[in-house]
């Protein structure tokens, strides 16, 4: 069951900020953080979307 929601000209702001905030934070933080690091911070998001999107979908 996919659910579409409508995506609003605010709310895509609102995630475009939440965007350049974290690219922000990777790319110009005192870790330095390499490619690698940054895919393994962006796979650890991935994974917890995909976790979510499971747990919604199960039956109770």
């Amino acid at each position: 069951m996919d659910e579409k929601i409508e995506m609003t000209p605010y709310r895509m702001g609102q995630l475009m900020e939440l965007s350049a905030k974290l690219t922000k934070t990777m790319v110009s933080s005192v870790w330095h953080l390499t490619f690698e690091e940054m895919e393994f911070v962006l796979d650890g998001i991935r994974h917890g979307i995909e976790k979510g999107k499971e747990e919604r979908n199960v039956p109770k």
